[in-house]
């Protein structure tokens, strides 16, 4: 007979984060009409990580550490012409750091964070009965300094890639009637790698970046304690690397709700993916995660 293989861990890891955000924000209104927004803040990053490898003799170990300290900003222009109508334009700075993604290495270890800037312009109006809301904008979302591999083992990877995504984005939300209400959004973008020391990856789309997305959500109230709800959640294909060679498909999910409320007391029921649809949800690189099926959410409160 054949023995049963012994299991064996191969490697313990941990990985340990801080993060302290200081940060301020102030609205200057210049006249009725004109209102300028100003914000800055300051954030530090630290992360440890700790490896066991113990499929050799004697046990290997790797700790590697990284601290960040970074400014960011946001500056934006409002112009009311009424209370109902608003017209704006907004930049702000963003930062990810090298050990985002819960791991560090040799090479990560001694790289400075990406930077982000994002411009946007838009528009929204609000009915002066509050039965509706609508938002348009156009936004530019740029990585200034990506991270791109050394072709020297062990270096610290090189900031020298850029990307840039645009996109348009709508939402509206409106009471259509004194029991219905509906909420609905849709986002529609376009990536585009501009610099990379990776050949195959020079003007491809970048991985992540579904080419549309559209939720909508309608709720009905039938009588003052009971009410329900459904909608639906478009996310486009995705590609799973920078070189465009895997694609995971586009999907819908549809989601329902039933919910009961009296006085202080109220229990609600979530269904998700109601169609029972197999999604493939969780993205990487060489595997993907599919989400969970028609699944089932109760829960219940009482106010005090």
């Amino acid at each position: 007979t054949t023995p049963f293989a012994t299991r064996q861990d191969s490697a313990s890891r941990s990985f340990k984060s801080h993060s302290v955000g200081v940060f301020a924000q102030d609205t200057l209104s210049l006249n009725e009409q004109w209102k300028v927004v100003l914000g800055l803040r300051w954030d530090k990053f630290s992360a440890s990580y700790h490896t066991i490898t113990k499929t050799v003799t004697p046990n290997t170990f790797g700790d590697f550490a990284r601290k960040d300290n970074n400014v960011s900003y946001r500056a934006g222009v409002i112009y009311q012409p009424s209370t109902r109508h608003t017209v704006y334009a907004s930049t702000g700075t963003s930062f990810n750091p090298s050990a985002e993604a819960y791991s560090l290495d040799v090479s990560s270890e001694q790289t400075p964070p990406e930077k982000n800037i994002n411009y946007e312009i838009g528009a929204r109006y609000d009915k002066e009965d509050s039965s509706l809301t609508a938002r348009v904008s156009l936004f530019r979302t740029v990585k200034t300094n990506e991270r791109n591999p050394d072709t020297i083992p062990g270096s610290a990877f090189l900031l020298s890639g850029k990307r840039h995504t645009d996109g348009v984005e709508l939402e509206v939300a409106a009471r259509i009637t004194e029991h219905w209400d509906l909420f609905a959004g849709a986002t529609f973008m376009k990536s585009n790698i501009d610099k990379t020391n990776q050949a195959t990856q020079l003007d491809k789309t970048a991985l992540n970046t579904p080419n549309r997305t559209i939720n909508l959500w309608n709720t009905y109230k039938f009588t003052p304690e009971w009410k329900a709800g459904v909608g639906f959640n478009v996310i486009g294909a995705r590609y799973t690397s920078h070189a465009n060679t895997n694609l995971l498909p586009s999907y819908m999910r549809w989601d329902a709700m039933v919910g009961w409320e009296k006085g202080k007391a109220s229990v609600q029921l979530n269904i998700g993916n109601l169609l029972n649809a197999k999604i493939y949800e969780g993205l990487y690189t060489g595997h993907t995660v599919a989400a969970p099926l028609r699944n089932f959410q109760l829960t219940g409160s009482y106010r005090f």
